[in-house]
Protein backbone atom coordinates (compact mmCIF):
# COMPACT_ATOMS: atom_id res chain seq x y z
CA UNK A 1 0.00 0.00 0.00
CA UNK A 2 1.14 3.65 -1.05
CA UNK A 3 2.63 5.48 2.07
CA UNK A 4 0.42 8.17 1.43
CA UNK A 5 -2.78 5.87 1.75
CA UNK A 6 -1.52 4.01 4.83
CA UNK A 7 -1.38 7.75 6.42
CA UNK A 8 -4.57 8.44 5.03
CA UNK A 9 -6.32 5.02 6.43
CA UNK A 10 -4.62 6.10 10.10
CA UNK A 11 -5.80 9.78 10.07
CA UNK A 12 -9.43 7.62 9.14
CA UNK A 13 -9.16 5.78 12.28
CA UNK A 14 -8.00 8.87 14.46
CA UNK A 15 -11.11 11.04 12.75
CA UNK A 16 -13.65 8.36 13.70
CA UNK A 17 -12.26 7.60 17.16
CA UNK A 18 -13.10 11.40 17.38
CA UNK A 19 -16.33 11.52 16.53
CA UNK A 20 -17.43 8.76 18.21
CA UNK A 21 -16.50 10.45 21.44
CA UNK A 22 -18.21 13.10 20.91
CA UNK A 23 -21.23 11.27 19.67
CA UNK A 24 -21.00 9.58 23.29
CA UNK A 25 -20.90 12.90 25.01
CA UNK A 26 -24.03 13.89 22.66
CA UNK A 27 -26.58 10.85 23.81
CA UNK A 28 -29.98 11.41 23.16
CA UNK A 29 -29.42 13.37 19.82
CA UNK A 30 -31.51 12.22 16.76
CA UNK A 31 -28.60 11.60 14.97
CA UNK A 32 -26.77 9.51 17.49
CA UNK A 33 -30.00 7.46 18.08
CA UNK A 34 -30.29 6.91 14.53
CA UNK A 35 -26.71 5.64 13.81
CA UNK A 36 -27.12 3.73 16.95
CA UNK A 37 -30.36 1.81 16.80
CA UNK A 38 -31.08 -1.24 19.38
CA UNK A 39 -28.04 -0.44 21.99
CA UNK A 40 -25.52 -1.31 19.43
CA UNK A 41 -22.98 1.10 21.13
CA UNK A 42 -20.57 3.32 19.51
CA UNK A 43 -17.09 1.84 20.97
CA UNK A 44 -18.34 -1.20 19.38
CA UNK A 45 -18.88 0.35 16.08
CA UNK A 46 -15.71 1.54 16.35
CA UNK A 47 -13.53 -1.06 16.67
CA UNK A 48 -15.62 -2.80 13.91
CA UNK A 49 -14.71 -0.60 12.11
CA UNK A 50 -11.38 -0.70 12.67
CA UNK A 51 -11.44 -4.32 11.74
CA UNK A 52 -12.62 -3.07 8.50
CA UNK A 53 -10.65 -0.49 7.43
CA UNK A 54 -8.48 -3.19 4.86
CA UNK A 55 -11.85 -3.92 3.73
CA UNK A 56 -12.16 -0.24 2.91
CA UNK A 57 -8.47 0.33 1.95
CA UNK A 58 -10.29 -0.08 -2.05
CA UNK A 59 -13.04 2.04 -1.50
CA UNK A 60 -10.28 5.31 -0.31
CA UNK A 61 -8.08 4.42 -2.87
CA UNK A 62 -11.09 5.33 -5.02
CA UNK A 63 -11.51 8.63 -3.16
CA UNK A 64 -7.89 9.28 -3.36
CA UNK A 65 -7.67 9.17 -7.56
CA UNK A 66 -9.38 9.00 -10.77
CA UNK A 67 -12.41 7.05 -10.56
CA UNK A 68 -13.35 4.56 -13.58
CA UNK A 69 -16.89 4.33 -14.03
CA UNK A 70 -19.67 2.62 -16.03
CA UNK A 71 -23.67 2.87 -16.66
CA UNK A 72 -25.99 1.21 -19.01
CA UNK A 73 -27.98 3.79 -18.42
CA UNK A 74 -28.39 6.92 -20.70
CA UNK A 75 -29.24 9.76 -18.09
CA UNK A 76 -27.73 12.96 -18.25
CA UNK A 77 -28.31 13.63 -14.43
CA UNK A 78 -25.95 10.40 -13.99
CA UNK A 79 -23.26 11.49 -16.47
CA UNK A 80 -23.46 15.16 -15.70
CA UNK A 81 -22.44 14.85 -12.32
CA UNK A 82 -19.64 11.67 -12.96
CA UNK A 83 -17.99 14.08 -15.29
CA UNK A 84 -18.43 17.61 -13.11
CA UNK A 85 -16.05 15.09 -9.85
CA UNK A 86 -13.89 14.44 -13.05
CA UNK A 87 -14.44 10.70 -13.22
CA UNK A 88 -13.32 8.71 -16.51
CA UNK A 89 -15.90 6.19 -18.08
CA UNK A 90 -14.79 3.34 -19.38
CA UNK A 91 -16.04 0.17 -20.83
CA UNK A 92 -17.90 -2.51 -18.86
CA UNK A 93 -15.26 -4.84 -19.81
CA UNK A 94 -12.47 -2.63 -18.68
CA UNK A 95 -11.44 -2.31 -15.07
CA UNK A 96 -13.68 0.05 -13.19
CA UNK A 97 -14.73 1.56 -9.88
CA UNK A 98 -17.81 2.42 -9.75
CA UNK A 99 -20.79 0.64 -12.25
CA UNK A 100 -24.18 1.93 -11.88
CA UNK A 101 -26.17 -0.89 -13.24
CA UNK A 102 -29.84 -1.21 -14.03
CA UNK A 103 -32.31 -3.65 -12.21
CA UNK A 104 -31.80 -5.89 -15.25
CA UNK A 105 -27.97 -5.88 -15.19
CA UNK A 106 -27.20 -6.29 -11.63
CA UNK A 107 -29.34 -9.77 -11.44
CA UNK A 108 -27.86 -10.60 -14.35
CA UNK A 109 -24.24 -10.06 -13.71
CA UNK A 110 -24.15 -11.33 -9.72
CA UNK A 111 -26.37 -14.21 -10.78
CA UNK A 112 -25.88 -17.63 -9.21
CA UNK A 113 -24.53 -18.60 -12.80
CA UNK A 114 -21.67 -15.93 -12.99
CA UNK A 115 -19.95 -16.58 -9.61
CA UNK A 116 -18.81 -12.69 -10.05
CA UNK A 117 -17.61 -11.32 -6.87
CA UNK A 118 -17.15 -7.33 -6.77
CA UNK A 119 -13.52 -6.38 -5.45
CA UNK A 120 -12.02 -4.16 -2.95
CA UNK A 121 -12.53 -1.09 -4.94
CA UNK A 122 -15.49 -1.57 -6.82
CA UNK A 123 -18.82 0.02 -5.93
CA UNK A 124 -22.57 -0.63 -7.34
CA UNK A 125 -25.32 1.21 -6.66
CA UNK A 126 -28.10 -1.75 -5.92
CA UNK A 127 -27.80 -5.40 -3.73
CA UNK A 128 -28.68 -7.73 -6.50
CA UNK A 129 -31.57 -8.75 -4.25
CA UNK A 130 -32.94 -5.29 -3.00
CA UNK A 131 -36.63 -6.34 -4.63
CA UNK A 132 -36.87 -8.06 -0.91
CA UNK A 133 -37.70 -4.68 0.16
CA UNK A 134 -38.68 -3.06 -3.35
CA UNK A 135 -41.01 -5.06 -3.89
CA UNK A 136 -44.70 -5.08 -2.12
CA UNK A 137 -45.74 -8.36 -1.69
CA UNK A 138 -42.14 -9.68 -0.63
CA UNK A 139 -41.87 -6.35 1.71
CA UNK A 140 -44.99 -7.42 3.45
CA UNK A 141 -43.90 -10.98 3.87
CA UNK A 142 -39.98 -9.79 5.27
CA UNK A 143 -42.07 -7.09 7.85
CA UNK A 144 -44.60 -9.81 8.95
CA UNK A 145 -41.56 -12.32 9.43
CA UNK A 146 -39.72 -9.71 10.97
CA UNK A 147 -42.10 -9.42 13.62
CA UNK A 148 -42.33 -12.84 14.36
CA UNK A 149 -38.76 -12.73 15.18
CA UNK A 150 -38.47 -10.45 17.55
CA UNK A 151 -41.67 -12.02 18.93
CA UNK A 152 -39.76 -15.19 19.52
CA UNK A 153 -36.95 -13.47 21.05
CA UNK A 154 -39.36 -11.68 23.35
CA UNK A 155 -38.20 -8.15 22.01
CA UNK A 156 -40.07 -5.07 23.93
CA UNK A 157 -40.53 -3.90 20.42
CA UNK A 158 -43.06 -6.35 19.39
CA UNK A 159 -45.07 -5.40 21.84
CA UNK A 160 -49.17 -5.61 21.14
CA UNK A 161 -51.95 -4.12 23.12
CA UNK A 162 -55.24 -6.10 24.33
CA UNK A 163 -56.23 -6.33 21.21
CA UNK A 164 -53.46 -8.14 19.69
CA UNK A 165 -52.50 -4.75 17.59
CA UNK A 166 -48.78 -4.30 17.64
CA UNK A 167 -47.89 -1.14 19.23
CA UNK A 168 -44.61 -0.26 18.18
CA UNK A 169 -44.82 -2.14 14.74
CA UNK A 170 -47.80 -1.52 12.96
CA UNK A 171 -46.50 0.99 10.79
CA UNK A 172 -47.77 -1.24 7.96
CA UNK A 173 -52.28 -1.77 7.26
CA UNK A 174 -53.82 -5.03 7.62
CA UNK A 175 -52.11 -6.51 4.32
CA UNK A 176 -52.70 -10.06 2.34
CA UNK A 177 -51.20 -11.38 -0.80
CA UNK A 178 -53.15 -12.53 -3.65
CA UNK A 179 -54.07 -15.26 -4.97
CA UNK A 180 -52.19 -17.29 -1.82
CA UNK A 181 -54.13 -15.53 1.26
CA UNK A 182 -57.64 -15.07 -0.56
CA UNK A 183 -60.00 -16.74 2.44
CA UNK A 184 -57.62 -15.21 5.14
CA UNK A 185 -58.65 -11.74 3.48
CA UNK A 186 -61.95 -13.06 3.08
CA UNK A 187 -62.43 -14.15 6.78
CA UNK A 188 -61.37 -9.96 7.60
CA UNK A 189 -63.08 -8.59 5.29
CA UNK A 190 -66.24 -10.02 6.96
CA UNK A 191 -65.42 -8.76 10.17
CA UNK A 192 -65.96 -5.38 8.79
CA UNK A 193 -68.08 -5.46 5.70
CA UNK A 194 -68.22 -1.45 5.51
CA UNK A 195 -63.99 -1.12 5.28
CA UNK A 196 -62.50 -0.24 1.86
CA UNK A 197 -59.52 -2.06 1.00
CA UNK A 198 -56.69 -1.09 -2.04
CA UNK A 199 -55.68 -3.63 -4.50
CA UNK A 200 -51.47 -3.01 -6.41
CA UNK A 201 -50.04 -5.30 -8.62
CA UNK A 202 -46.65 -6.55 -6.80
CA UNK A 203 -44.47 -6.01 -9.71
CA UNK A 204 -45.63 -2.72 -11.68
CA UNK A 205 -44.62 1.01 -10.57
CA UNK A 206 -46.57 4.53 -11.49
CA UNK A 207 -50.22 3.28 -10.63
CA UNK A 208 -50.55 0.74 -12.78
CA UNK A 209 -53.34 -1.47 -12.40
CA UNK A 210 -54.35 0.00 -9.02
CA UNK A 211 -57.64 -0.09 -7.81
CA UNK A 212 -59.80 -0.12 -4.34
CA UNK A 213 -62.95 -2.50 -3.44
CA UNK A 214 -65.21 -1.96 -0.92
CA UNK A 215 -67.17 -5.21 -1.60
CA UNK A 216 -66.00 -8.62 -2.10
CA UNK A 217 -68.00 -8.63 -5.61
CA UNK A 218 -65.59 -6.17 -7.12
CA UNK A 219 -62.74 -8.32 -6.64
CA UNK A 220 -64.39 -11.64 -8.27
CA UNK A 221 -65.20 -9.01 -10.82
CA UNK A 222 -61.90 -8.32 -11.59
CA UNK A 223 -60.50 -12.06 -11.59
CA UNK A 224 -63.26 -12.59 -14.39
CA UNK A 225 -61.53 -9.86 -16.06
CA UNK A 226 -58.50 -10.83 -15.92
CA UNK A 227 -59.48 -14.24 -17.64
CA UNK A 228 -58.98 -16.19 -14.33
CA UNK A 229 -60.98 -19.37 -13.79
CA UNK A 230 -60.80 -19.13 -9.89
CA UNK A 231 -59.29 -16.65 -7.88
CA UNK A 232 -57.61 -18.96 -5.24
CA UNK A 233 -56.35 -20.81 -8.09
CA UNK A 234 -52.71 -20.66 -7.69
CA UNK A 235 -51.66 -20.40 -11.66
CA UNK A 236 -52.57 -16.79 -11.40
CA UNK A 237 -50.24 -14.58 -14.03
CA UNK A 238 -50.07 -11.67 -12.01
CA UNK A 239 -49.86 -11.32 -8.37
CA UNK A 240 -51.46 -8.46 -6.10
CA UNK A 241 -51.36 -7.35 -2.31
CA UNK A 242 -54.41 -6.10 -0.68
CA UNK A 243 -53.92 -3.64 1.92
CA UNK A 244 -56.71 -1.90 4.42
CA UNK A 245 -57.07 1.41 3.10
CA UNK A 246 -55.98 4.08 5.63
CA UNK A 247 -59.43 6.68 4.73
CA UNK A 248 -58.52 9.40 7.75
CA UNK A 249 -54.84 10.79 6.27
CA UNK A 250 -53.16 13.90 6.55
CA UNK A 251 -54.62 15.95 4.44
CA UNK A 252 -53.22 19.86 3.10
CA UNK A 253 -55.68 21.59 1.25
CA UNK A 254 -57.88 18.81 1.45
CA UNK A 255 -55.63 16.51 -0.91
CA UNK A 256 -53.74 13.29 0.17
CA UNK A 257 -50.32 13.66 -0.73
CA UNK A 258 -47.48 11.31 0.40
CA UNK A 259 -43.66 11.97 0.43
CA UNK A 260 -41.01 10.41 -1.56
CA UNK A 261 -37.28 9.70 0.45
CA UNK A 262 -34.26 8.71 -0.94
CA UNK A 263 -32.13 6.25 1.50
CA UNK A 264 -28.89 4.85 0.92
CA UNK A 265 -27.32 2.03 2.83
CA UNK A 266 -23.94 1.84 2.75
CA UNK A 267 -23.53 -1.68 4.74
CA UNK A 268 -25.79 -4.31 6.70
CA UNK A 269 -23.35 -5.49 9.28
CA UNK A 270 -23.82 -3.09 11.21
CA UNK A 271 -26.70 -1.11 9.66
CA UNK A 272 -25.44 2.28 8.26
CA UNK A 273 -27.69 4.36 6.39
CA UNK A 274 -27.94 7.88 5.04
CA UNK A 275 -31.03 10.20 4.31
CA UNK A 276 -30.88 12.44 1.36
CA UNK A 277 -32.27 15.44 2.76
CA UNK A 278 -33.68 16.65 -0.54
CA UNK A 279 -36.83 14.39 -0.74
CA UNK A 280 -40.35 15.91 -1.87
CA UNK A 281 -43.93 15.36 -1.72
CA UNK A 282 -46.52 14.12 -4.10
CA UNK A 283 -50.01 15.98 -4.21
CA UNK A 284 -53.37 14.77 -5.69
CA UNK A 285 -55.17 17.16 -8.09
CA UNK A 286 -59.02 16.59 -6.35
CA UNK A 287 -59.85 17.17 -3.05
CA UNK A 288 -60.04 13.71 -1.39
CA UNK A 289 -63.27 12.12 -0.20
CA UNK A 290 -64.62 8.86 1.17
CA UNK A 291 -67.36 8.61 -0.99
CA UNK A 292 -67.80 5.47 -2.30
CA UNK A 293 -68.69 7.09 -5.78
CA UNK A 294 -65.44 8.06 -6.08
CA UNK A 295 -63.63 5.15 -5.32
CA UNK A 296 -63.03 4.66 -8.93
CA UNK A 297 -61.22 8.11 -9.37
CA UNK A 298 -57.49 7.79 -9.20
CA UNK A 299 -57.30 11.46 -9.13
CA UNK A 300 -58.79 11.68 -5.65
CA UNK A 301 -56.36 8.77 -4.21
CA UNK A 302 -53.26 8.29 -5.70
CA UNK A 303 -50.42 10.41 -5.73
CA UNK A 304 -48.64 8.80 -8.77
CA UNK A 305 -47.38 11.91 -10.94
CA UNK A 306 -47.88 9.13 -14.02
CA UNK A 307 -51.68 9.26 -13.22
CA UNK A 308 -51.74 13.11 -11.73
CA UNK A 309 -50.19 14.80 -15.19
CA UNK A 310 -53.35 13.74 -16.58
CA UNK A 311 -55.81 15.85 -14.42
CA UNK A 312 -57.42 18.90 -15.14
CA UNK A 313 -55.44 21.12 -12.23
CA UNK A 314 -52.38 19.26 -13.05
CA UNK A 315 -49.73 22.39 -12.20
CA UNK A 316 -46.59 21.34 -15.15
CA UNK A 317 -44.57 24.22 -13.29
CA UNK A 318 -44.76 22.27 -10.19
CA UNK A 319 -45.60 19.24 -10.75
CA UNK A 320 -48.11 18.96 -7.70
CA UNK A 321 -45.00 19.20 -5.61
CA UNK A 322 -43.30 20.59 -2.32
CA UNK A 323 -40.18 19.67 -0.82
CA UNK A 324 -39.99 18.36 2.35
CA UNK A 325 -38.66 20.98 3.72
CA UNK A 326 -41.50 23.20 2.63
CA UNK A 327 -43.83 20.11 4.17
CA UNK A 328 -41.92 20.75 7.57
CA UNK A 329 -42.35 24.40 7.88
CA UNK A 330 -46.21 23.96 6.96
CA UNK A 331 -46.56 21.18 9.52
CA UNK A 332 -45.10 23.27 12.19
CA UNK A 333 -47.20 26.17 11.60
CA UNK A 334 -50.41 24.57 11.77
CA UNK A 335 -49.58 20.78 13.90
CA UNK A 336 -46.27 22.62 15.85
CA UNK A 337 -43.01 21.85 15.94
CA UNK A 338 -43.26 19.28 18.61
CA UNK A 339 -45.92 16.90 16.71
CA UNK A 340 -43.58 17.60 13.72
CA UNK A 341 -40.25 16.38 14.60
CA UNK A 342 -42.09 13.38 16.07
CA UNK A 343 -43.52 12.58 12.97
CA UNK A 344 -40.16 12.50 11.11
CA UNK A 345 -38.45 10.90 14.32
CA UNK A 346 -41.16 7.82 13.64
CA UNK A 347 -40.54 8.26 9.49
CA UNK A 348 -36.91 7.53 10.41
CA UNK A 349 -37.53 4.92 12.76
CA UNK A 350 -39.74 3.05 9.89
CA UNK A 351 -36.88 2.98 7.32
CA UNK A 352 -34.57 1.62 9.79
CA UNK A 353 -37.32 -0.95 10.79
CA UNK A 354 -37.97 -1.81 7.32
CA UNK A 355 -34.27 -2.53 6.72
CA UNK A 356 -33.48 -4.70 9.35
CA UNK A 357 -36.62 -6.81 8.20
CA UNK A 358 -34.02 -7.41 5.06
CA UNK A 359 -30.98 -7.70 6.66
CA UNK A 360 -31.24 -12.13 6.18
CA UNK A 361 -31.57 -11.42 2.85
CA UNK A 362 -28.86 -8.80 2.29
CA UNK A 363 -25.96 -9.66 -0.64
CA UNK A 364 -23.66 -10.94 0.81
CA UNK A 365 -22.79 -12.86 -1.96
CA UNK A 366 -21.47 -10.44 -3.92
CA UNK A 367 -18.41 -9.53 -2.66
CA UNK A 368 -17.50 -13.23 -1.23
CA UNK A 369 -18.23 -11.35 2.72
CA UNK A 370 -20.14 -8.83 3.98
CA UNK A 371 -20.64 -6.20 1.39
CA UNK A 372 -18.83 -2.91 3.03
CA UNK A 373 -18.46 -0.85 -0.37
CA UNK A 374 -21.92 -1.42 -2.40
CA UNK A 375 -24.60 0.38 -1.98
CA UNK A 376 -28.15 0.50 -1.91
CA UNK A 377 -30.25 3.80 -3.21
CA UNK A 378 -33.87 2.81 -2.00
CA UNK A 379 -36.69 5.49 -2.93
CA UNK A 380 -38.84 5.41 0.37
CA UNK A 381 -42.68 6.36 -0.02
CA UNK A 382 -44.90 7.43 3.22
CA UNK A 383 -48.01 7.96 3.50
CA UNK A 384 -48.91 10.16 6.21
CA UNK A 385 -51.67 10.17 9.08
CA UNK A 386 -51.84 12.85 11.15
CA UNK A 387 -55.60 13.35 11.33
CA UNK A 388 -55.64 12.74 15.58
CA UNK A 389 -52.55 14.69 16.62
Amino acid sequence: MPQSLWEEVTRKRSDIRNIHKELDRKVGSSECQQSCQEGEGHEARVSETEEKLDVTVGSMWIMAGKVKWVTDIEKSVLINNFEKRGWVQVAENEDWNFYWMSVQTIRNVFSVETGYRLSDDQIVNHFPNHYELTRKDLMVKNIKRYRKELEKEGSPLAEKDENGKYLYLDFVPVTYMLPADYNLFVEEFRKNPSSTWIMKPCGKAQGKGIFLINKLSQIKKWSRDSKTSSFVSQSTKEAYVISLYINNPLLIGGKKFDLRLYVLVSTYRPLRCYMYKLGFCRFCTVKYTRSTSELDNMFVHLTNVAIQKHGEDYNHIHGGKWTVSNLRLYLESTRGKEVTNKLFDEIHWIIVQSLKAVATFRAGAIHGFEPQVSHLLAGVQSLCFLSRC
